[in-house]
């Protein structure tokens, strides 16, 4: 039996994400430099305790940061498009 042929083209890539939070004036680094690729047919978990920057990966590849975070390094891409 052969495999069904899968599309190597990338569906989602994320190049060193990093996500700063502010506060009462202060810079905070949640995520540095968060790196997967994501292609047709395959999955991915991002696995880690409590506070390890889970939500806020997917929050800024979803573009829904708070108002006091920002993407401070890194980029992802969808179908090779840049995400804002």
């Amino acid at each position: 039996m052969t495999e069904p042929s899968r599309s190597t083209a990338l569906l989602l890539n994320v190049d060193g994400l990093s996500v700063d939070y502010k506060l009462k004036g202060l810079s905070s680094r949640a995520i540095d430099g968060v790196s997967f690729a994501l292609r047709a047919g395959e999955a991915v978990a991002l696995v880690g305790e409590s506070g390890s920057g889970k939500t806020t990966t997917a929050m800024a590849i979803a573009g829904l940061l708070s108002p006091n975070a920002r993407v401070s390094e890194g980029e992802v891409r969808y179908r090779g498009e840049r995400l804002p």
